[in-house]
């Protein structure tokens, strides 16, 4: 029997993803441009599917197999088959496991084909009971997060929230866009029926990937971007005349935007990224997107940066992070992390942000923020921040992001609340 395109690309990838930790969203879109559109969402949601379920389907595995030892393409072929029985019911059992069992054949593992009939067969039966030795660790297997997380979030949020939180970190994700500033040159016009998300003015949800909207997208009239995202460079406001460096750019989400929510005003944006692939692709959106005043440089934020002291009005430091807002989307980063990563990157984000601070004006606005929902790399960055600096930058309020507003005076979005991903935003002005 022929493997269906979708599965065969869907293997691959999950594959390649243990394998070279490489990023589900990335090799998603490298194999869309190889799949028809069905076959293409069929990948996609294998692929989500598996990586949102992976550590319960891996216990589902050594219940079904007695905990005996397998190689990673047999397990993965596995975890592709379960998710097809237990979670994909529109697929028939049989063809799950008929096609499941010639991915052995892709992988080179010819001789595991009676072993994965077998154990695929056994689970039509009737999904295995699991046994946990407490709650906690029935939380962190039933929702797919590594323990050390859901520990970490039940001593930061409580436990009830930190299973919302987990819960929401394997839902779909509402698919957003916005304009760009090609849209607002060309007067491109787009449906009245366009739903904006609640409360986030040029937000607008995607009903349906329609020709309509591919063209626009492709055309580079409309980009994706989460509510979160944009919320934050909606958060920039740069002075007539002004300057904004954005001081980790890529892939230019956050200055694209910027770009156009302040167009047809003379700005400068200024967006620097360390890595060379990271600073062409932040030259290709602003170039799509014909954000013409956007200035592309290529430099390291952990050094001190190349600019005057107090040269820019506005300081964006969108700071490298875990991305554990981000798991609906993102859900292979859960597996990539560890708790030291969580020290390590708080270190860095607190050096980038010193760095940045010394180019912005006195009366600036330093606007830091991180798809993070671990303190460490949100009030924390800051509150060892003002320590150092807290005579020469006051917190600030803005009305945009009141409803995400702490008691601390920060701003958190978060995914099992807000239906969009969990950032961290602090707004400072230098005295």
């Amino acid at each position: 029997m022929k493997i269906s395109p979708a599965r065969a690309a869907a293997y691959k990838i999950l594959l390649r993803i243990h394998r070279d930790r490489a990023f589900s969203s990335v090799l998603l879109a490298e194999s869309a441009l190889q799949l028809n559109g069905p076959d293409r969402a069929l990948c996609h949601t294998l692929v989500l599917g598996v990586l949102r379920n992976q550590l319960y389907l891996d216990a589902l595995i050594d219940v079904l197999t007695n905990h005996r030892q397998l190689d990673l393409e047999v397990r993965i072929a596995l975890r592709l088959g379960l998710f097809q029985i237990y979670f994909f019911e529109r697929v028939p059992s049989y063809a799950s496991i008929s096609q499941t069992v010639e991915l052995a054949s892709l992988a080179r593992k010819t001789s595991a084909k009676p072993f994965i009939n077998a154990v695929l067969r056994k689970a039509t039966a009737g999904r295995p009971e699991l046994s946990f030795g407490n709650g906690i660790e029935q939380l962190a297997i039933e929702t797919s997060h590594p323990r050390w997380l859901i520990e970490k979030w039940i001593g930061q949020y409580g436990t009830e929230r930190a299973g919302q939180i987990a819960a929401a970190g394997n839902k779909m994700p509402a698919l957003t866009y916005r304009l760009t500033s090609k849209a607002l040159k060309k007067a491109f016009s787009y449906p009245d029926n366009w739903r904006q998300f609640p409360n986030i003015p040029g937000c607008f949800i995607l009903k349906e990937l329609d020709d309509f909207t591919v063209n626009a997208q492709t055309e580079g009239f409309i980009y994706f971007q989460n509510p979160a995202s944009f919320l934050v460079a909606a958060a920039v406001e740069i002075p007539d005349n002004g300057s904004l460096l954005d001081v980790c750019a890529a892939p230019g989400s956050k200055s694209t935007a910027v770009s156009m929510l302040h167009f047809g005003k003379n700005v400068r944006i200024v967006a620097g990224e360390l890595y060379r692939k990271r600073v062409a692709s932040l030259k290709l959106n602003a170039v799509k997107q014909c954000a013409n005043d956007i200035y592309v440089l290529r430099y390291d934020a952990g050094q001190q940066l190349p600019f005057p002291s107090e040269m820019f009005d506005v300081v964006l430091v969108d700071a490298p992070c875990s991305g554990t807002g981000t798991l609906a989307a993102n859900p292979e980063i859960r597996y990539f992390l560890d708790p030291e990563d969580i020290k390590s990157l708080a270190e860095k984000q607190l050096r980038i942000l010193v760095n940045a601070s010394k180019v912005l004006r006195r009366g600036g606005r330093l606007i830091y923020s991180t798809c993070s929902l671990e303190y460490e790399e949100g009030e924390g960055v800051i509150g060892r921040f003002l320590q150092m600096e807290g005579r020469n930058f006051k917190l600030r309020q803005i009305p945009l992001l009141q409803p995400f507003k702490t008691p601390d005076g920060f701003y958190r979005t978060m995914p099992d609340r807000d239906e969009m991903e969990g950032f961290f935003v602090s707004i400072l002005e230098k005295q």
